[in-house]
């Protein structure tokens, strides 16, 4: 939605979502982490600069080092396919 109403561009930062597009704040905590993630220090890392016609494969967020006790981490891809990286596996690709 956020894309359909800017040009084809996504956001600059998650918290940008916030509250137009995502109505609760708690989409930004992962809840395997400790720490309450917000929209303005989110649980995730997100890739900014992306757009509706970057590579649908492209990573658009990971979870951040240490979430899920160092063991792995979620990536969404823009195409909406998350998916589980061992450790080990480096950055997403």
């Amino acid at each position: 939605m956020y894309a359909a109403d800017n040009d084809g561009n996504f956001p600059p930062a998650m918290g940008a979502l916030y509250p137009k597009y995502v109505k609760n704040e708690k989409t930004f905590d992962c809840p395997a982490n400790k720490s309450d993630g917000t929209q303005d220090a989110p649980d995730y890392t997100y890739i900014a600069g992306l757009t509706e016609l970057s590579d649908p494969s492209e990573v658009i967020v990971y979870d951040l080092d240490g979430n899920h006790n160092s063991r792995g981490r979620n990536i969404l891809r823009i195409n909406g396919l998350v998916e589980w990286v061992r450790k080990g596996g480096g950055k997403p690709k």
